[in-house]
């Protein structure tokens, strides 16, 4: 890939001129701001790059809106902030485990994945740390060129911040469905926990989620727990919720990958629903159906398919155990039949959601 020369001193640029302004400082512009911070450490005072960042929240903030209880990363937490570019960085989540005196207890979860809750824990803890000027409650309202350098207007226009490179991370925007606004009642599951916290009340009892991937997936799960007498439905475009299928499914956080599509046209995905979390999902429907079965009928087994008894030969499946010795198992049926089982983890890291409605 082409470099570029982003230090200002070396072009003859005034001295009110930074070498970059970051509009934006959310995870991937704080992973930018430890970056230069780690290289200035190294550098004599002439050879360092200046930065500074515009933020138009009041504080650091990360996902606040979704932060449910148990709701677990997506990614290794070896993609954290830092451990990718420099390892040994005192920026890396294990080191904020250890000073937070945490790196034992997740150690013996052996996941890689860690709460939501506690890696936006981690993300503030870097930009209370991470020792660069960042404006709080500033708008980056316009961006110019002047053939020299950029001109970012802040505010309404009550302060410019000139700089050589812009950097803009300023995350994604909610969006609803076309022909669908937003209100005290319809609302994007970015801001879930506030738009709940302001319901006066749920006199019809029913919820309905739109989507297919792994927030709504959540966000049906967390609807079951915390209103466990309300109905809550799914409206998905596609057959069910879309399932991770591929033990390594980031493959935008490759170096190799992100070179072949920086040139590529954007376009919005969903992400991928872990498969625990919709195998819980299918578990609430199955027990749903059950409780409608009328009193008299015999109900289906809850157990796993490898622990239930069919009660006929031609439902089983030949499977060999111990000493190569052949058994039968029941295959799965009912709702959510191609569902994998799967037993929950152990640990305040991971999700405990309820089993009985």
């Amino acid at each position: 890939m082409r470099k570029v020369n982003i230090r200002s001193d070396e072009v003859g640029m005034p001295p009110d001129v930074v070498d970059i302004v970051g509009i934006g400082f959310g995870s991937a512009n704080l992973s930018l701001a430890i970056a230069i911070e780690e290289r200035n450490s190294a550098r004599p005072p002439a050879d360092r790059v200046t930065i500074r960042f515009v933020e138009v929240q009041p504080r650091f903030g990360w996902h606040d809106g979704m932060l449910l209880s148990g709701a677990t990363m997506q990614i290794s937490f070896l993609k954290d902030l830092a451990t990718m570019r420099s390892p040994t960085s005192s920026y890396s989540f294990l080191n904020y485990l250890h000073e937070r005196g945490r790196l034992s207890d997740f150690i013996n979860l052996k996941s890689f994945f860690p709460t939501r809750l506690e890696f936006r824990n981690y993300l503030a803890w870097a930009a209370a740390r991470v020792d660069v000027p960042v404006s709080y409650g500033a708008r980056a309202a316009r961006v110019d060129h002047d053939g020299a350098a950029f001109t970012v207007t802040v505010s309404g226009g009550r302060e410019e911040v000139r700089a050589r490179v812009v950097v803009v991370a300023t995350g994604l925007s909610p969006v609803l469905p076309d022909g669908i606004e937003a209100g005290p009642r319809v609302f994007h599951n970015h801001g879930l926990l506030g738009s709940l916290d302001r319901l006066t009340s749920t006199p019809h009892g029913r919820f309905l989620v739109a989507g297919a991937g792994q927030s709504a997936a959540e966000v049906a799960a967390y609807l079951h727990d915390t209103y466990p007498t309300a109905e809550v439905h799914a409206s998905i475009r596609s057959f069910g919720y879309v399932r991770r299928q591929l033990p390594v499914c980031e493959p935008y956080l490759r170096p190799r990958f992100r070179r072949g599509v920086l040139h590529r046209p954007a376009r919005r995905q969903t992400e991928p629903a872990a498969p625990a979390l919709v195998d819980e999902l299918c578990g609430r429907r199955r027990r749903a159906h059950r409780r409608s079965v009328p009193t008299g009928v015999r109900r289906e087994a809850t157990r796993p398919a490898a622990a239930v008894r069919a009660p006929r030969h031609r439902d089983r499946e030949p499977v060999r155990g111990p000493g190569g010795r052949q058994r039968h198992v029941a295959r799965p049926r009912g709702p959510c039949a191609s569902a994998r089982f799967s037993r929950p983890a152990v640990g305040a890291y991971r999700s405990h959601l309820a089993t009985g409605s």
